[in-house]
C-alpha cells in the first residue's frame, strides 16, 4: 500500500509567517516519513506551477513532483488576481502516482506541520478498516524561536477547521470538486462532501495530537479573500445541490442542509431566499 501525501507548496509569496510555517511544515513531513515504523510506502507528493517548480525550496524529501497549469485566475478571467490552484486539479495530479486501488491519498494544506507518529496513525487507521477520514489541527500561538523539537512538545489548542484528509485513492476518482480552489473558505467542505457520501467507513478526529499550525491568523477571512469565498461557497452548493438528489442516509442529506445554509447566509442571501433556497433541500430529505 502506498500513502500518498500530495499538497501545494507556495514558492513566491509576500506573506513571510506562511513561508515560516511551510518551511517548519516540510521539516515535519521529512521527519514523520524517517520516523515511520509501518508497512506502507510513504510517498511524498507536491504538486507545483509548472512556472514554480522547485524554486529555491529544499526537494529533498519529495519522492514525485507533479505541476499543474491552470489557476483561478483562468477561470474568473478578470474576477481574480490571486493565483490560486484548482482543487480538482491537484487531486488528479495525485492520482497519476496511485499505483493500485489499495493505495491512499493524504492532502494537507501547504501550512499544516505533521507530529513524528503521524503517518503510523494513518496507517494503523486504514488497517482498521477506516476509507476515509479527517485529522483536525491543532493551534500552536507562542511559536516564535521555537525548534522542531520543541513544537512537537506543544499540545496547542483544538481548532475546528478542516485541512488534513485521508481517503482511499479509488474513491478519489469519483470526486465531485467543480472549479473549487484551495486558499480560500468552503474548500475544505469539498473533501468532507466527498467522504461523507463515497467513504463507507468515515470518521472526523477533532481532538488528537497529530498536525499543528503555526498561529491562528485565518488570512483566507480578510476581505482580500472575499470574491474568492463567493466562488468556492458557490461551487460547494452545486456540489450539495447534486449530492442531495442521491439516495442518502437522512443524516447526511441533514448535514447538507446544514452545510448550504450556512453557505447561503454567508454569501448573503437575504431571509426571504435564503428559505426559498433551502425549501428544495428540505423537501429531498423525504
Amino acid at each position: 500500500m502506498n500513502l500518498i501525501h500530495f499538497f501545494n507548496p507556495v514558492v513566491e509569496v509576500n506573506n513571510q509567517q506562511l513561508l515560516k510555517a511551510q518551511e517548519v511544515t516540510l521539516s515535519s513531513i521529512s521527519y514523520a516519513k524517517q520516523s515511520f515504523k509501518g508497512e506502507a510506502k510513504i510517498c511524498i507528493n507536491p504538486v507545483f506551477f509548472s512556472d514554480e517548480i522547485s524554486k529555491n525550496m529544499d526537494s529533498s524529501c519529495f519522492d514525485n513532483v507533479n505541476t499543474i497549469d491552470r489557476s483561478i485566475k483562468d477561470i474568473g478571467k478578470n474576477r481574480f488576481s490571486k493565483k490560486l490552484p484548482i482543487l480538482g486539479d491537484l487531486l488528479v495530479q495525485a492520482l497519476k502516482n496511485a499505483k493500485s486501488e489499495e493505495d491512499f491519498l493524504i492532502y494537507t494544506n501547504l501550512d499544516i506541520s505533521l507530529m513524528p507518529f503521524f503517518y503510523d496513525f494513518v496507517e494503523d487507521k486504514i488497517k482498521s478498516g477506516q476509507d476515509g477520514f479527517i485529522i483536525n489541527r491543532r493551534t500552536i500561538n507562542n511559536f516564535e524561536n521555537r525548534t522542531l523539537s520543541e513544537l512537537f512538545s506543544v499540545i496547542g489548542e483544538k481548532h475546528p477547521g478542516f485541512d488534513c484528509f485521508v481517503f482511499k485513492a479509488a474513491l478519489a476518482k469519483k470526486f465531485l470538486t467543480k472549479e473549487v480552489c484551495i486558499g480560500a473558505s468552503w474548500a475544505g467542505k469539498v473533501f468532507y462532501l466527498n467522504m461523507l457520501v463515497l467513504c463507507s467507513n468515515f470518521c472526523v478526529y477533532r481532538d488528537e495530537h497529530l498536525t499543528f499550525h503555526l498561529g491562528d491568523d485565518r488570512v483566507w477571512r480578510s476581505a482580500s479573500y472575499n470574491e474568492y469565498a463567493r466562488h468556492n461557497g458557490t461551487q460547494v452548493a452545486e456540489i450539495i445541490d447534486e449530492f442531495i438528489c442521491l439516495n442518502l442516509d437522512k443524516n447526511i442529506k441533514k448535514e447538507m442542509v446544514r452545510l448550504k445554509a450556512n453557505i447561503l447566509n454567508e454569501l448573503g442571501t437575504k431571509k426571504n431566499n435564503l428559505r426559498s433556497k433551502l425549501t428544495g433541500c428540505i423537501k429531498k430529505l423525504f
